[in-house]
């Protein structure tokens, strides 16, 4: 049906039962009758929307990226096309939505709305403006953390609330800045949970891990980093992606995921994933039916890495996680979420169906490792060839970013992905932005971090040839080489 005949039928059976109310014989005394319960509602979503308007503020975010459309085809022209000039910027800026968490000025809203940005203005209810710096930013979860560099003093931190009692079918109030239409208030409801695996990808880890709330309220580009209400006002989500236009989807990160991504960058500056060591897979339907487990698509351990955690947990192949760390496991993208948000270095319980052996339902207790220290310890033993002591990843990293202005991380096997850009380095100068993904180096294929590093600091030209992918268009650059 045609979205306008949608939106029409809802107002006509809205305007159908306010009728019948008004028609409805009198309540007793002391019973409220239809058009009371309408206008407490009425009043009480007039008291959110009034209660919350100082605590949501619009986020202006300017940037530079380069004009690539004149840029050589070919890695092979770039060094030419360079000594007779260099590749142009132009100004970039976007619009979004945050929501102030604390008296220090801190607000959480969207890695993709602040990627890139190198000033970061921040825009109250009633007009005020301020600026913020980056605290950190979490593209594997979208969610990222400003704050306020000079805080006014009559902040009003907005109430949180608790994304695990959501439930379908509930009230979902958004607030933010759709279109530029700042101090937007708009109703709708919970229509879905536990959403994973939406195509919203815009690089390897971008939104990696996904546990979405889904709701037909209305929401458009805009909306990205602000919050998801419940009726009583308190914050339940970050509304953070759009099905295309607004077709009456819409996606919110649950508040508790947010917020344990939240304190670890502003406590550490980075996020802290479980590590377990497992290949898996989603099980046949027909599979579990033989097995008789009542679950959608159960997960199948296909392999079990030596040396990991879920070796000493005492995993096996073929063992079916049924729950991992309290949660019920319905989905891969449940399992891979549970891993990565369980407590590292404690034990951690799981629960699986062992089809080996002892066939039936299995308790085990694992304890996990900092996925971080397993990408540091493979980068390790590829760099331990020679007898002298190497430079560590962190060193490297360091370097590059002291001389280049650039900062990657430490994830991904495809390309080394851009997740700082220092203003006024040779990379911002190069146009290069937080999100793109380097594939290659001169003429070296970059991989991931560890070999872009290596490739930037081994060239002698004046300017590095850099090929780069964004939001799917393969572009070229070249970054200054510091003297």
């Amino acid at each position: 049906m045609d979205p306008t005949m949608i939106r029409r039928a809802l107002a006509l059976s809205f305007a159908l039962t306010a009728v019948a109310a008004l028609g409805a014989p009198p309540a007793a005394a002391d019973e409220p009758t239809g058009l009371d319960l309408v206008l407490a509602l009425e009043q009480q979503l007039m008291d959110v929307a009034e209660r919350v308007r100082p605590s949501v503020v619009t986020l202006r975010v300017s940037g530079t990226s380069v004009m690539a459309d004149d840029l050589p085809d070919s890695m092979d022209d770039v060094e030419d096309y360079l000594r007779e000039h260099r590749p142009g910027q132009r100004f970039t800026g976007g619009v979004g939505t945050g929501f102030v968490v604390d008296d220090l000025g801190t607000i959480y809203t969207n890695a993709h709305v602040v990627n890139g940005a190198s000033t970061i203005e921040v825009v109250f209810a009633d007009s005020r403006r301020g600026k913020a710096d980056l605290v950190g930013i979490d593209e594997s979860s979208d969610v990222a953390v400003v704050r306020l560099i000079d805080p006014p003093k009559d902040l009003v931190p907005i109430a949180l609330g608790d994304s695990d009692a959501v439930r379908v079918g509930q009230y979902a109030l958004a607030v933010g800045s759709p279109l530029d239409l700042s101090g937007t208030f708009s109703v709708g409801h919970v229509s879905a949970l536990n959403r994973g695996d939406l195509p919203f990808r815009a690089g390897p880890d971008a939104m990696r891990y996904q546990d979405f709330i889904q709701v037909d309220t209305p929401i458009n580009q805009g909306n990205s980093g602000g919050p998801l209400l419940d009726i009583r006002g308190r914050v339940i989500g970050i509304n953070t992606a759009i099905a295309g236009g607004y077709d009456g989807i819409g996606f919110a990160i649950p508040i508790n995921m947010a917020l344990g991504v939240g304190e670890q960058l502003v406590n550490t500056g980075r996020v802290r994933r479980g590590y377990l060591g497992i290949r898996m897979d989603e099980m046949d339907p027909d599979l579990s039916e033989l097995y008789g487990i009542e679950l959608a698509s159960p997960v199948i351990i296909l392999g079990v890495e030596p040396g990991s955690p879920a070796e000493a947990g005492s995993f096996q192949e073929q063992d079916i996680v049924l729950e991992f760390a309290g949660r019920p496991i319905r989905s891969e993208q449940d399992l891979v979420n549970a891993i990565a948000n369980a407590p590292i270095g404690e034990p951690v319980d799981a629960v699986v169906y062992r089809t080996d052996g002892d066939e039936g339902r299995t308790k085990l207790k694992v304890t996990l490792i900092d996925q971080a220290d397993v990408r540091r310890e493979a980068s390790a033993r590829r760099s331990s060839s020679s007898l002298a002591p190497a430079p560590t990843v962190e060193d490297e990293l360091r370097s590059v970013l002291d001389s280049h202005g650039l900062a990657f991380s430490l994830d991904g096997n495809k390309g080394a992905l851009v997740t700082r850009v220092v203003s006024g380095s040779p990379a911002a100068d190069a146009g290069l932005e937080a999100g793109d993904l380097i594939v290659q180096v001169e003429d070296t294929t970059v991989s991931d971090a560890d070999a872009a590093v290596k490739a930037l600091r081994r060239s002698k030209r004046p300017f590095v040839p850099v090929r780069y992918k964004r939001k799917g268009k393969t572009l070229f650059t070249a970054v200054e080489r510091p003297r």
